[in-house]
């Protein structure tokens, strides 16, 4: 066929507006009803007894953590208690400890007061020829090419006897006898010495006196002595006396060596080193 005898396909336009349905029937409206439905008795009492001990467990925990708070309170004050009371009784025990320190120094110091006050004291013993002198009593012995004999009279003059173990001594003659002086060796010697009571020492010079002994000795230096005496009390505390005396003759008392020599000593030996 040709193109002028062709049917053209025809177009069918859709409707504007959606038709209603075949089964909608105009004025015909829907109606809603409401339904309430009612629990089962069990299950409303179940839910009860559900509510009921979700209560009682709420409370119990209140309960609990009441009483948790009221421990932890109680623990507290306790606490703070305890940490008063100890720090009470360290003061008291530090009072206390402190109080029998001082009643423990008071008790060393009188016992070493008493000591003092009781312990022996060896020194020179006094003579009365003057007031001037160091009041002690020497002897000596001189004779013609021979060592001069000295001998030293020495008293306790403490409350308490001395009791004595070592003594050194040493006696130089001629020109600044004095500077020849030096420390012997000590010599064992165990004795006591009761208060006020006197002894002797006798020692012989390093040097020997020549022909004319008497008037060379003495108008050329003179005589000296040193002497050491180690001692203690009945309780074992020991003691040094160091004395030395030099004598010039012409009829002039013996007297302390100078002082800056250093030779006239009471030592503690406690309290310091006593020599060798």
């Amino acid at each position: 066929m040709g193109k002028k005898h062709r049917k053209r396909p025809q177009h069918h336009n859709p409707p504007e507006h959606h038709e209603p349905p075949s089964a909608h029937l105009e004025g015909e409206t829907s109606m809603i009803y409401t339904v309430k439905i009612q629990p089962h008795p069990e299950e409303e009492n179940r839910y009860t007894e559900e509510r009921t001990y979700r209560k009682n467990q709420l409370n119990a925990a209140k309960h609990l953590n009441l009483i948790s708070a009221g421990g932890a309170v109680i623990a507290f004050l306790a606490f703070v208690a305890l940490v008063w009371y100890a720090c009470i009784t360290h003061r008291q025990l530090g009072a206390m400890l402190n109080s029998n320190n001082l009643s423990n120094l008071a008790l060393i110091n009188a016992k070493e007061q008493f000591r003092i006050s009781q312990r022996p004291y060896v020194w020179v013993m006094p003579s009365n020829t003057s007031e001037n002198t160091a009041k002690q009593v020497i002897t000596y012995s001189i004779l013609p090419n021979q060592p001069v004999q000295v001998t030293l009279w020495y008293q306790n003059y403490g409350q308490s006897p001395a009791v004595i173990t070592d003594f050194s001594a040493d006696a130089e003659i001629g020109p600044n006898a004095v500077h020849k002086l030096h420390r012997i060796t000590w010599h064992r010697n165990d004795s006591v010495l009761p208060p006020g009571k006197a002894d002797t020492f006798s020692v012989l010079s390093t040097e020997r006196v020549g022909p004319d002994s008497r008037s060379f000795t003495i108008a050329v230096g003179g005589l000296a002595t040193y002497v050491r005496v180690r001692y203690h009390d009945l309780s074992g505390h020991p003691y040094e006396s160091d004395m030395c005396l030099i004598h010039v003759g012409g009829g002039i008392p013996a007297q302390f060596c100078p002082y800056e020599l250093k030779l006239n000593r009471m030592i503690d030996c406690k309290e310091e080193r006593c020599e060798e």
